[in-house]
């Protein structure tokens, strides 16, 4: 303990003299459960220690009047019910740094908030967080002052690395001098939206996800690392050595733009500071470029590039700097067909952009000799007989097909069209309740999500009704109810109920819930018998266990893919596990190493297995 009280000791000595006091935000509302603030308070000590006031969202909420702060610290952790932002949220987060805000985004385990908000349509931050596990310890790091002040080395433990376009820059690599894991935005603006935050001074600093600072005064920190997080927040907060607006990293090239081109087309990419020695990468392929001087550099797109965002890295010292190149500056696209659905022989016109006279179509992956391109924006086709043709189960008995027009073998686009339709205009369907199937959160919430497909041919009255003896008595009170559920709720897939159990049933704990979706009358009463029910018992131990993915089993039953800490070697392993049609368990197995694995999707192979997608960190 006195150890580390001294490293401590040293970030507060690190913070800089106080220039006047400034308010921070610390968004820590969506880190319960696992974390909270006091798990990170010798960072908030080091910004009291500089004068600074610090808020924190657990206490004043999400979120006060930004405008009264100087400086923004964002955090999630997975599996909390106040995870996210809502519209509003972002964009006060949005305009308070294009008015001159700084904000940090830090997060733990839970990529997909920050992830919404860097991608927000209202601005291009050029920052996005993927999940990736790497050395902890690397000197790859661009000097960037006085951020990277006195750093000679960071040892993190990462679970996530950036990817970065301009407007943003790398200022910390991994090991490899490959991977991004810290940099800097100056934000531009998209459509009418105003923001330059050049002007103002605003900037998002995003580090990858990483636990690093997570109980920093009762456990062993190194110094440099933690200097670094110190750096940063005084920096921020404006009570240390500041920024300079839109400064960027030392010795890194600027990166502007590309200009569209189709394969074969020579490109320019425009910058500065861009030097001699450099390599250059067409979706990680090396391919050969002329650098004009430090502001542009030509290159031939290579002819097999398909129609989409390619990435092209320019790699200096061995360290990658992207942009983004669209391949076809005129892309082509189908954006809708006359008809929703047809059956077979029937014609179908489609609508869309850039369509070619000599393009060619294929229907369920088989090519359709019966069509024509009547303009560069419309065409028709008749639809073919679907026998052998590669089609998805759909509404009823119709199936989905993916129809493809393409100009040439790299620019394509394609559409999902439904054969046959299924409730013709002149004929009534029966009505039906398909395909339910559930889930709870695992963040404490007891939030659970009721899941159905809803076949009909007008909205339909939908009550719910929940079980805990498997279906004997259907006694437990499930009425603080939201979504798809009550009257006029109109037929569709994948419709979706929520259920705030932890309001109706507190604390209360089934062993073979059951829920049934009925079709009701105007009254709410129920008609008829159950429609479809399925049936899943408590399953683990004492600690966490999650289910990410469901699949009906050929046999009737169920298999269940997620991650478990209950069983197997070692953190949290993958689980797999088999039911049968009554929810009672017929077989589990256990995938996994030393550290965290998780199954996030499983189906049922054509041989009797199971294939299932998920990531490993061992």
């Amino acid at each position: 303990m006195p150890e580390c009280r001294k490293i401590v000791l040293a970030v507060l000595l690190i913070s800089g003299t106080l220039l006047f006091a400034q308010r921070v935000l610390v968004d820590d509302a969506p880190m319960c459960g696992h974390h909270d603030r006091y798990t990170y308070q010798a960072l908030w000590d080091t910004l009291i220690h500089a004068g600074c006031t610090v808020d924190f969202t657990s206490i004043v909420g999400r979120y006060p009047d930004l405008s009264s702060y100087d400086f923004v610290v964002l955090m999630h952790h997975a599996g909390c019910a106040s995870a996210g932002f809502t519209d509003s949220q972002k964009e006060q987060l949005i305009n308070f740094v294009c008015s001159g805000g700084q904000i940090l985004i830090m997060p733990m385990d839970d990529l997909e908030p920050p992830n919404d908000l860097l991608s927000d349509p209202r601005w291009d931050t050029g920052i996005r967080l993927t999940f990736f596990s790497g050395p902890a310890h690397t000197t790859c790091i661009a000097p960037f002052p006085p951020l990277t002040d006195g750093i000679e080395y960071l040892n993190w433990g990462v679970d996530a690395e950036l990817l970065v376009n301009p407007p943003a820059y790398p200022f910390v690599w991994d090991d490899t001098c490959g991977r991004v894991l810290a940099a800097v935005s100056y934000p531009r603006a998209m459509g009418d939206y105003e923001c330059n935050p050049c002007e103002t001074g605003g900037r998002i600093i995003v580090i990858a996800e990483n636990h690093t600072y997570e109980y920093a005064v009762v456990g062993y920190v190194e110094p440099m690392s933690y200097r670094f997080i110190a750096n940063i927040l005084t920096a921020l907060a404006g009570v240390g050595d500041s920024l300079d607006p839109c400064q960027p990293p030392e010795g890194i090239p600027r990166l502007d733009s590309i200009p569209c081109a189709s394969p074969g087309e020579v490109a320019h990419l425009y910058g500065d500071e861009i030097p001699p020695d450099i390599n250059l990468y067409f979706d990680g392929a090396p391919i050969p470029f002329t650098r004009i001087d430090s502001t542009e550099i030509t290159f031939t797109v290579p002819t097999d590039a398909e129609q989409g965002y390619h990435y092209v890295m320019v790699e200096v010292d061995g360290r990658p700097f992207r942009i983004q190149i669209k391949v076809y500056c005129d892309w082509l696209e189908i954006s809708s067909f006359g008809l929703d659905c047809a059956d077979i022989g029937d014609t179908v016109w489609f609508y869309g952009q850039n369509f070619s006279p000599s393009a060619t179509m294929t229907f369920g992956g088989a090519p359709v000799s019966d069509f024509q391109i009547v303009s560069n924006t419309s065409g028709w086709f008749v639809v073919p007989d679907t026998v052998d043709l590669e089609g998805y189960p759909s509404i009823g008995q119709s199936y989905r097909y993916q129809v493809c027009i393409e100009n040439a073998p790299t620019q394509r686009d394609c559409a999902w069209f439904r054969v046959p339709c299924p409730c013709p205009p002149d004929s009534e369907i029966e009505v039906r309740v398909e395909n339910v199937r559930f889930w709870e959160r695992t963040d404490g919430t007891d939030t659970v999500y009721i899941v159905y497909d809803l076949i009909a041919d007008t909205a339909q009255n939908v009550v719910l009704w929940c079980s805990s003896d498997g279906g004997a008595n259907w006694d437990v009170p499930c009425t603080t109810l939201s979504g798809a559920v009550g009257n006029g709720i109109e037929p569709g897939e994948s419709l979706v109920i929520i259920w705030d159990a932890g309001t109706d049933v507190p604390g209360y704990e089934g062993e073979d819930w059951v829920f049934r979706v009925d079709v009701a009358d105007s009254g709410g009463s129920g008609v008829g018998d159950t429609l479809l029910s399925l049936f899943a018992r408590t399953v683990g131990r004492t600690v966490e266990d999650y289910g990410y993915s469901v699949v009906q089993t050929s046999d009737g039953g169920f298999a269940v893919t997620g991650g478990t800490y209950s069983y197997g070697a070692g953190s949290a392993d993958l689980l797999l596990m088999k039911f049968d049609a009554s929810g009672s368990v017929e077989w589990a197995r256990t995938v996994g190493g030393t550290d965290r694995d998780y199954g996030y999707s499983v189906v049922q192979t054509s041989d009797g297995g199971f294939a299932v997608v998920g990531y490993t960190y061992s």
